[in-house]
């Protein structure tokens, strides 16, 4: 899990193997992703049992999933493997739901989103 942790690197395979790995591992064997940005914030994109999924983060900071269905059992796996709860979850402009993880104080974050009208049914978990 130091990919999320620290710097995974800048070599888009070793990052994509990495994450793929630890997603499989955590029970979804149906991920597939692919590195979008090598540098941070990381991005990968993909499916996850034929919805599409994306992936993006911040090492040490903070981490985003997005994705068409509001699938909890893969909020709960990712949770799993990150080893925190998320403290956000929104609808955006595309109807995908979006769960987020943050390390640190995301105070600013919360009202970035509970007060933009793009943003549907924010929800905060702490």
């Amino acid at each position: 899990m130091s990919w999320f942790y620290s710097s995974p690197g800048s070599d888009a395979y070793q990052i994509a193997e990495r994450v793929r790995l630890t997603l499989w591992n955590a029970g979804m064997g149906d991920a597939w992703l692919d590195v979008v940005s090598a540098q941070s914030p990381y991005k990968m994109v993909g499916v996850y049992k034929n919805d599409h999924m994306e992936i993006e983060w911040a090492p040490g900071e903070w981490f985003r999933l997005r994705m068409r269905a509001a699938d909890e059992t893969i909020m709960e796996r990712m949770s799993f493997v990150l080893g925190i709860r998320p403290v956000l979850r929104f609808v955006d402009f595309d109807a995908h739901t979006n769960w987020e993880w943050h390390i640190d104080d995301f105070s600013e974050r919360w009202c970035e989103l509970s007060g933009n009208p793009a943003y549907q049914e924010p929800e905060r978990f702490t």
